[in-house]
């Protein structure tokens, strides 16, 4: 019996993840994407304007898969994260203009 009981404990144990904790991580990699802010695994800044803008993409398809299924506060933060990155985009692209 104790050793069952070891091996329940030794168990890692399980996070759930939420709907916010996905549209969040997706945020961040188009941040990074967009030279917003460091790698968190390079720690360097660089820029990749067409994965930003892919991700852009899938956040705009998530929001119209998901339509009605959604909390409201769910929906509200995937609308937010996906207007302020298409802002950081705009944005990215104007710099990138200036530079050239």
């Amino acid at each position: 019996m104790s050793d069952n009981n070891n091996q329940i404990e030794n168990k890692p144990q399980e996070r759930k993840i939420e709907f916010k904790d996905f549209i969040a991580s997706l945020y961040m990699s188009a941040v990074v994407s967009l030279g917003l802010i460091p790698d968190p695994i390079t720690n360097e800044k660089r820029k990749n304007i067409s994965f930003a803008q892919e991700t852009i993409e899938i956040l705009r398809i998530l929001k119209e898969k998901t339509r009605g299924n959604l909390t409201e506060e769910e929906s509200k933060f995937l609308d937010d994260c996906t207007y302020k990155l298409m802002l950081q985009f705009v944005d990215a692209i104007k710099e990138g203009d200036k530079k050239a």
